[in-house]
């Protein structure tokens, strides 16, 4: 537990110094593979906002960036200058989402399955 406490420690710290708002996290305290324990891992949420950027992530490897149209290369060129690496997903107007050159998924369906979730969960 101590171990679980100074990262928590270290993250907060982390957070504040960096002005970076924590908008959720999740841990487990009973990981294992193959009957081996693994030391709990938390993960942080957090919420980062440049001019015309919002940063969301739950994920220690991963994030969805949001930007206004036109940033799109002041963004690339921020991953590029700090060695992270980008993929564009998809643009959004209109009344769907394309999700690069593969498919377009309308925002009613997606609003319609989102709003949907967690009634159909608790059934």
């Amino acid at each position: 537990m101590w171990q679980f406490a100074e990262v928590v420690r270290g993250m907060a710290d982390g957070c504040a110094a960096l002005g970076v708002p924590v908008t959720g996290g999740n841990v487990s305290f009973y990981n294992s593979t193959g009957g081996m324990a693994i030391y709990p891992t938390p993960i942080v949420g957090v919420l980062g906002v440049l001019d015309d950027v919002a940063l969301f992530s739950e994920s220690a490897t991963r994030a969805v960036v949001v930007m206004r149209a036109g940033t799109e290369l002041r963004v690339r060129e921020l991953c590029e200058a700090t060695g992270v690496p980008d993929t564009a997903i998809g643009t959004t107007g209109g009344d769907a989402l394309p999700v690069g050159d593969l498919f377009d998924v309308r925002l009613d369906e997606l609003r319609a399955v989102h709003e949907a979730t967690l009634p159909v969960a608790l059934e």
